[in-house]
């Protein structure tokens, strides 16, 4: 196994231990130790060339809408935010005959991989969060759908916050982000702005607003 690869599967191991934990502090600390990891055995800014530019994709994500949630949007935020990526949206053909939604991430080496797997981490712990809220705090017989429907965003905006807040964001270098322009224009598919329902609350300036390299833009 080269060093490369021992750093990725520690990086793993330590999302696999936020993934598992009840604890939200345990799991807060857990990220945090993988990110400082993946800031530690960055790619050197001059060593950034077309073809050290990798893709992951995620499917099965959790909302196939055609706005894409705030929350959501925010989640895959934070995700670049972290891993110090960029992201995209698009559809896929699931066996049901059905189009599902997917993201992209893309960026240097290994990232776009410990993004991928990073969301798919806190999209499960916010996933068990949620339902634990959803059947401890919307309980009241009188509540009406759109009422649950509104706290369960609010509680998703609040969580994703919550993880924003205790972790650093990773700014791509400029001579990253003109690599990563390049890598984007070059592929072969038609990208337009994705849509996506802001919401009017709950969320910090830095993960409502558009931004080169954090937030998705295209699908």
């Amino acid at each position: 196994m080269s060093a490369s690869e021992k750093v990725l599967s520690r990086i793993k191991k330590l999302m696999a231990l936020a993934d598992n934990t009840g604890n939200v502090h345990e799991a807060a600390v857990a990220l945090r130790q993988a990110q400082v990891l993946m800031m530690k055995y960055g790619v050197a800014p001059e060593a950034v060339a077309l073809a050290e530019i990798t893709s992951e994709t995620c499917r099965n994500i959790p909302s196939n809408a055609l706005s894409v949630p705030g929350w959501l949007n925010a989640l895959v935020t934070v995700v670049c935010m972290i891993a110090g990526c960029r992201s995209y949206y698009g559809w896929y053909q699931h066996s049901d005959r059905k189009k599902r939604r997917s993201v992209t991430f893309y960026g240097i080496g290994e990232r776009p991989a410990v993004a991928c797997y990073l969301f798919g981490v806190v999209c499960r712990q916010l996933k068990r969060d949620a339902e634990h809220y959803l059947h401890t705090a919307c309980t009241h017989p009188l509540l009406k759908l759109s009422t649950i429907r509104r706290r369960m965003d609010e509680y998703r905006l609040y969580w994703v916050a919550g993880v924003w807040s205790v972790l650093e964001s990773v700014e791509p270098e400029s001579s990253e982000k003109a690599v990563l322009d390049q890598w984007l224009s070059r592929q072969q598919r038609s990208l337009t702005p994705a849509k996506v329902r802001q919401p009017e609350f709950g969320l910090p300036t830095a993960l409502r607003s558009p931004a080169a390299g954090r937030v998705p833009q295209c699908q």
